[in-house]
């Protein structure tokens, strides 16, 4: 693994990527519980639910993408 500055921003950009992600997941279920419950889950009813699963999965694409821009594409990490 590289330690130089674009190693460790490489992979700090694709760990932040992956929280995105599993928030995104997290949002998405909770999204689904609310629906078919018909009760707002943790005070946010289905459609806000759906609206921060959204966001926060567009918001991770860039981050997991392979060379986006970053740093990536130097470090052997996201090859």
């Amino acid at each position: 693994m590289s330690h130089d500055k674009h190693g460790w921003n490489c992979a700090c950009w694709h760990w932040v990527g992956g929280l995105f992600w599993l928030a995104a997941l997290v949002a998405l279920v909770c999204a689904w519980v609310s629906t078919s419950k018909g009760v707002p889950v943790w005070g946010l009813d289905q459609n806000q639910w759906y609206g921060n699963a959204l966001i926060l999965g567009v918001l991770a694409i860039p981050l997991k993408l392979k060379g986006h821009g970053m740093g990536c594409g130097t470090c052997g990490e996201c090859k």
